[in-house]
């Protein structure tokens, strides 16, 4: 059976809100709200993902030690992509949940959702919510397997975990679930998820 886990990935180097992972709300760190809610999807191991510049990896050991997380420091700041490759390998998980760490409103059935949907349907190398992109589930075959067509990408590519995989539908196999029931395959999807494994 393939090892799911759940990374977060987190750097003090945001353009429009520099640190802003770290930054207090109350008695707590924005990071921390953010863990607190993906423990409570009871998914494990949850790993905190950074780069190796010592700024990321001393803030970041903190947070996963006062959390009682997972942590790995791997990449420069920007090849994100390879830092979740390199994390997931680091903690032998085949398949990982992104989630990203600036969203402390982040619902953990959402999580549940994806996990659920990927168990039941294991062909699929991605798994997202339509319109949505801050939760996704990948396989690392995946990941790895998109890293070979950008080797002169743009940065950009490399920034966003899931981008080539999404815009790729011929090479890759995508399912995106919907957050609201449009149509007989929604209501199904929804129906089988709160009936067998909502309240597990």
């Amino acid at each position: 059976m393939r090892q799911i886990g759940i990374i977060i990935q987190v750097h003090r180097a945001s353009t429009r809100l520099p640190n802003k992972c770290y930054k207090q709300i109350g008695d707590k760190q924005l990071i921390d709200i953010v863990i607190d809610q993906v423990k409570k999807a009871n998914i494990e191991p949850i790993i905190l993902a950074t780069s190796h510049k010592d700024i990321d990896f001393d803030a970041c050991e903190d947070a996963a030690i006062r959390n009682n997380v997972l942590h790995s420091h791997w990449c420069w700041d920007w090849n994100v992509i390879g830092r979740a490759i390199n994390s997931a390998k680091e903690h032998n998980i085949d398949v990982i949940v992104r989630v990203c760490s600036d969203n402390p409103f982040l619902n953990p059935i959402d999580i549940r959702r994806l996990v659920y949907y990927w168990q039941k349907h294991p062909e699929y190398q991605l798994v997202k919510f339509k319109n949505r992109f801050g939760i996704q589930l990948a396989t690392i075959d995946a990941l790895i397997e998109s890293v070979k067509h950008l080797p002169y990408a743009p940065l950009k590519e490399r920034e966003d975990v899931t981008k080539f995989i999404y815009e790729n539908p011929k090479l890759f196999k995508v399912k995106e679930l919907n957050h609201s029931v449009d149509n007989e395959c929604d209501f199904e999807e929804v129906r089988d998820y709160y009936e067998n494994f909502h309240h597990c």
